[in-house]
């Protein structure tokens, strides 16, 4: 859809700051998710719930914000702040969708958890417009995560503005990067700050949008903490994270291995106080950022 397009400039922010480093804290500010982002974000959650309890009772329904989704930015539903993702198992799918698939003609057994996917997101989609209020915008099916882009009903919003969100089955990312998002800020807390503000670089310079092949902004926060994980001149800012435990969240390895030693590798710690990385501003940070993945990665080497 063309819902997403604009051919509006993007308006650079204004700042109270002076400094280009003072800046960015306050538009890091600005990014950061609020309590109120996260009550809407589980309001929203608790609606789609309700609306879709007909078709699929029992199932659970998680919103996550991933940015302050009061301010709004360019490309807005385009790229949406606020992901909306129903959790339910294969079984649970198929022992509801099989009457209304039959009725239209499809065998279920003949479905792969793909087709699943996309047929439960569409009868979801239908039942949300028609009986939630919500507005279709697009749908993104091609990618490696189905999903459609809504407008939520107005009176959920803010100051009366409907809000984009991206809705989708059984979709981990999201889940995965809060996790990951908040494993790493224990670390370091400039590496959430980075992941936001490399974030917001992207949107704005329009090149975070998957359907047309750009890096999503998962694969945007993966690349911001690996450059972390890389460092400045030999120093490792975030350790290696060994892995996903869902409850507890990733297993950080700080300081390595007897293994990791035996291969050469060095054991992670954290920048010693007196060195200057450790106090590096997030917009510093940013500038390095840009100087390692423009300068220091062969993208040609594929």
């Amino acid at each position: 859809g063309r819902e997403g397009c604009s051919k509006m400039p993007v308006m650079p922010p204004s700042f109270s700051a002076a400094t280009f480093d003072e800046q960015v804290d306050e538009l890091v500010g600005q990014l950061m998710p609020t309590p109120e982002s996260d009550r809407i974000a589980g309001e929203l959650a608790s609606f789609a719930k309700k609306a879709i309890q007909g078709i699929f009772p029992d199932v659970e329904v998680v919103g996550f914000a991933n940015g302050d989704i009061a301010r709004g930015t360019a490309f807005g539903v385009a790229v949406p702040e606020l992901d909306v993702i129903v959790i339910a198992s294969p079984h649970h799918l198929i022992q509801h969708l099989q009457g209304r698939l039959t009725r239209g003609g499809m065998a279920v057994t003949r479905l792969d958890a793909r087709k699943l996917q996309k047929s439960a997101i569409r009868m979801c989609t239908d039942q949300l417009v028609s009986a939630g209020g919500f507005k279709f915008r697009r749908s993104a099916f091609r990618g490696q995560e189905p999903k459609v882009t809504l407008m939520a009903p107005t009176s959920l919003g803010i100051a009366g503005k409907g809000i984009p969100v991206d809705f989708s089955v059984n979709n981990q990312t999201p889940r995965y990067n809060s996790i990951l998002l908040k494993a790493a800020a224990e670390v370091d807390p400039r590496a959430h700050a980075l992941v936001l503000l490399v974030r917001r670089w992207a949107k704005d310079r329009g090149i975070c949008h998957a359907a047309k092949g750009h890096l999503s902004p998962y694969a945007w926060t993966l690349v911001a903490l690996y450059f972390m994980q890389v460092g400045i001149e030999d120093t490792p800012l975030l350790p290696p994270l060994q892995g996903f435990k869902m409850v507890s969240g990733p297993i950080v390895r700080r300081g390595g291995t007897e293994a990791d030693e035996r291969r050469g590798r060095k054991r992670w710690s954290p920048p010693a106080a007196s060195s200057p990385f450790a106090s590096l501003a997030v917009g510093a940070l940013f500038k390095e950022f840009v100087l390692f993945y423009g300068r220091g990665v062969g993208w040609a080497r594929g």
